[in-house]
């Protein structure tokens, strides 16, 4: 006849806390707590307490009221088989008698019995961005907000560093807030915007200088630099040079679309061959 044990009046425990829902197939979130001691004759009330205190050791500040203490029935229990410990004492204290009970099955019986507890920690949800096409209309609609931020914040703007802004906030959803992107191309592209704004000043200053009725010219006397006005118009007609200025703004090449054929053509080189290949 097998002799039975009573269960012990202290149970040593260890706490599990998982990274899931409960019930499924959860991978530890942290190290397993400290073994502690709890008296059989104690309320639920006590032993849902030192487990909130070894939680907090490992995870401070996450415990909420929300969470659930399981326990493992046995050795080589699943999770989906784990059980939620009964907050009433007389159910409280049917779990521990059939977990101990259970544990005489066990390799080295009942000796260095462990009751061990688990805290299931829900993943955060993660906030799923859809990102949508960056059409025309959508594009154009970023490119005034884009715009008012980067003036706003003092950075250099410009049309390719704004352009490719209102693109990437164009896929985003229409409530995201517009943040300037920290990254290399973006970069690159304000370089070439501060670029292009110092060419189109130089480009300004050149044709406005062709423009005007004089200009300054430094001829040398007798080794001497002397600036001097002289008429534009009259110095154009000494040189031979035409009444405008040579170096136009910049114009962007027109773009013309070449028309596919109305008709298709007969292969006239290769007719001989075809005619060949389709007697054969």
């Amino acid at each position: 006849m097998e002799l039975e044990v009573p269960l012990p009046e202290l149970l040593t425990c260890r706490l599990y806390i998982k990274n899931g829902l409960p019930l499924t197939s959860c991978h530890e979130k942290v190290s397993p707590s400290p073994s502690f001691l709890f008296r059989v004759a104690d309320v639920y009330r006590v032993l849902k307490a030192k487990v909130e205190e070894h939680f907090e050791s490992k995870l401070p500040g996450k415990w909420t009221s929300e969470l659930d203490i399981y326990l493992k029935p046995s050795n080589n229990a699943p999770q989906k088989d784990f059980e939620a410990l009964c907050p009433a004492s007389d159910g409280l204290l049917t779990q521990l008698n059939t977990t101990w009970h259970k544990a005489r099955l066990r390799r080295n019986g009942q000796a260095g019995f462990v009751l061990m507890l688990s805290v299931y920690v829900p993943k955060p949800t993660e906030q799923v961005t859809t990102l949508r096409r960056a059409s025309a209309a959508r594009v154009q609609e970023q490119v005034p907000r884009v715009a008012a931020l980067l003036r706003e914040q003092g950075l250099p703007t410009g049309g390719a560093s704004e352009r490719y802004m209102a693109v990437t906030q164009a896929r985003l959803p229409g409530d995201a807030s517009i943040v300037v992107p920290d990254s290399t191309t973006f970069r690159q592209l304000q370089h070439i915007d501060t670029q292009q704004a110092a060419m189109d000043e130089e480009m300004a200053g050149d044709q406005q200088l062709a423009s005007l009725e004089c200009c300054l010219i430094r001829i040398k006397i007798q080794d001497v630099p002397v600036p001097i006005q002289v008429n534009v118009r009259d110095l154009r007609a000494a040189l031979g040079l035409p009444g405008y200025s040579l170096r136009p703004p910049f114009r962007a090449p027109t773009t013309i679309n070449t028309p596919g054929p109305e008709e298709d053509m007969e292969d006239v080189d290769h007719a001989d061959e075809m005619e060949q290949m389709a007697n054969v």
